[in-house]
């Protein structure tokens, strides 16, 4: 088991941050359909998340299996 704290400043949603991290994890050789495929969800899902519109719980689940699996989920 994994224990991850998150500290959101007063404007900054959760949901925000994720964003922020996968953007961050995003690069010109690893991109948005890479991290899909990884996740396990549709690129579409993945669009709708990164671009702000609202995504269902499983997506949010593979989202954080995802980042604290992943390697390159540093923790700030």
């Amino acid at each position: 088991m994994t224990d991850l704290n998150i500290n959101l400043n007063d404007h900054k949603t959760l949901t925000a941050w994720m964003r922020s991290e996968s953007k961050k994890m995003l690069s010109k050789r690893y991109k948005q359909t890479h991290m899909a495929e990884d996740m396990g969800v549709s690129d579409a899902m993945m669009s709708r998340f990164m671009r702000g519109h609202p995504v269902n719980e499983k997506f949010i689940n593979k989202w954080f299996d995802f980042f604290v699996s992943s390697s390159c989920g540093v923790l700030e």
